[in-house]
């Protein structure tokens, strides 16, 4: 029993001698390794609050980083926008720790010509969510016009009214699965300005 009470005094002596040191190492490796990752990696990530090095995780880099600039007005990292970093910036950091942002993809964008021979590709096949852009490469204007003719309604919130001018263009996405078939509306009958589009 008696080498356990000396084991137990000796750890607290260590502790009384060492423990302020300590601390000072951990608030000076916070400080320099903040500062150093800081200077490494781009600004904060605007779409996972606490991500300070832009990383797409929040995790102890940006836990370093916050503390070694804690108390400043480095408005770059401070998170709530109240014009200094301090306690609040930290709860949002620990709140988001160990979060992961996962960037939409690219959306991906088909292009549709139209020339003086009709519409190039007059077949597209493409996924739900991508994006179509007619481009007017002929010399007189043209106006893409949703199946069928005359009501234009079989796809929804496109607008068969826009004429494009040569050089114009339009974009529209196609967000639900199916086969859309459009027509040039200043060449309803004309068979070379028809176009089928799949969205799987």
């Amino acid at each position: 029993m008696a080498t356990n009470h000396t084991a137990i005094k000796a750890h607290k002596r260590i502790s009384r001698l060492f423990g302020w040191q300590l601390t000072i190492f951990a608030m000076l490796f916070a400080v320099i390794g903040g500062y150093a990752i800081y200077r490494t990696f781009a600004a904060p990530n605007p779409n996972l609050p606490g991500d300070l090095n832009n990383d797409n995780v929040v995790n102890v880099v940006d836990l370093s980083i916050l503390l070694s600039k804690f108390g400043t007005t480095n408005l770059a990292f401070d998170i709530n926008g109240s014009g200094s970093i301090n306690i609040t910036d930290l709860s949002i950091l620990l709140t988001n720790y160990n979060r992961r942002y996962t960037p939409p993809a690219a959306v991906k964008t088909a292009a549709v010509s139209i020339t003086n021979s009709g519409f190039v590709p007059a077949t597209i096949s493409i996924n739900a969510g991508d994006q179509i852009t007619w481009t007017n490469n002929d010399s007189v204007p043209h106006q893409i016009a949703a199946d069928p003719h005359p009501a234009h309604d079989s796809i929804v919130d496109f607008d068969s009214s826009v004429a494009l001018q040569p050089g114009d263009s339009l974009s529209f996405f196609f967000e639900t699965g199916g086969t859309f078939s459009l027509h040039d509306e200043s060449n309803p009958s004309d068979s070379r300005y028809r176009l089928t589009i799949v969205v799987k």
